[in-house]
């Protein structure tokens, strides 16, 4: 079995440290102080700052059906641990045009959970010892993760001074790997799983309550606002920002199934938002059919 990256967020540190900027709405202005603070952020909060990029690689080269039905067996254990590392596999009706074969990909958050757990759990493969080792090569990746006290991690421009913001009805995107998944040639089908958006959005509560409720893997759900008691929706109007990341597969899920003429004219106007700035940067959202034009 081989093990090998097929893409990693480039500057993965970055990502985060500008997680981490807005989540506190703080960022310590000297070059020196931005590895403890991040190092702090990820200590106090690591779902929230290490939940956004991505991590993908590809499995190839099995000894056997033995050791192919092993690897199976522990993707579903690291599943059982978190529930947000996804794989595809060449499937004669899904996915019959793979060129790589077994993909699996993961955020920062789900390889420091699965990595910290599966000490509890017996294991066939060497799967994960291969994949630690390769994330473990990447310096920002090794530091990010639970060994990040011994990584010697070198200064960059602070983000601070550079930093663009969204706008009402104007989101951004912070880190898409569409692009260069789909220059690598992964199939339709596993750039649905695989290829993640981070998006930067100010928006009004009302749609973040929306985009949950849309989201996949989240259950439960909240009141609309049209059916909330009148006089009590003020809170929910106030404009908020949001930092944003899900693969391409549950933002279509959002953008394709949430705009219809009974939505409100605020998750209307950012699900518009949000599809002219995917258009722009050439991310597919829609599903290809004959004569049929996108939205």
């Amino acid at each position: 079995m081989k093990v090998g990256f097929i893409y990693h967020t480039e500057d993965y540190h970055k990502l985060i440290e500008r997680m981490a900027w807005e989540y506190y709405q703080s960022y310590p202005k000297r070059e020196e102080q931005f590895h403890t603070f991040i190092r702090d952020t990820i200590e106090m909060s690591p779902n929230s700052v290490t939940s956004v990029g991505n991590i993908v690689l590809g499995v190839t080269a099995f000894t056997g059906l033995e050791e192919y039905s092993g690897v199976m067996t522990d993707l579903m254990t690291f599943k059982e641990i978190n529930n947000f590392i996804r794989w595809t596999f060449p499937d004669a009706k899904k996915n019959p045009d793979s060129k790589i074969g077994l993909i699996v990909s993961m955020n920062m958050s789900t390889f420091i959970d699965i990595d910290k757990n599966i000490k509890d759990y017996d294991v066939n493969t060497a799967l994960w010892k291969s994949i630690k080792r390769l994330v473990h090569r990447v310096p920002e990746l090794r530091w990010i993760s639970v060994e990040m006290g011994n990584t010697d991690l070198k200064f960059k421009e602070n983000s601070d001074t550079a930093i663009e913001e969204p706008e009402l009805y104007s989101p951004i995107i912070l880190s898409e790997d569409y692009t260069v998944l789909k220059e690598r040639g992964l199939t339709n089908y596993e750039l649905d799983v695989h290829a993640t958006i981070t998006m930067n959005l100010k928006i009004d509560r009302t749609t973040v309550i929306q985009m949950y409720r849309q989201v996949g893997m989240v259950g439960g759900s909240e009141l609309p606002q049209p059916y909330v008691e009148k006089g009590c929706i003020f809170p929910n109007a106030i404009i908020t920002k949001l930092i944003n990341c899900r693969p391409l597969r549950q933002w279509k899920h959002f953008l394709n199934l949430s705009i219809t003429k009974d939505a409100q004219k605020e998750i209307q106007l950012n699900i518009n938002s949000i599809k002219k700035v995917f258009n722009k940067a050439g991310i597919q959202y829609w599903e290809e059919k004959v004569n049929n034009k996108h939205p």
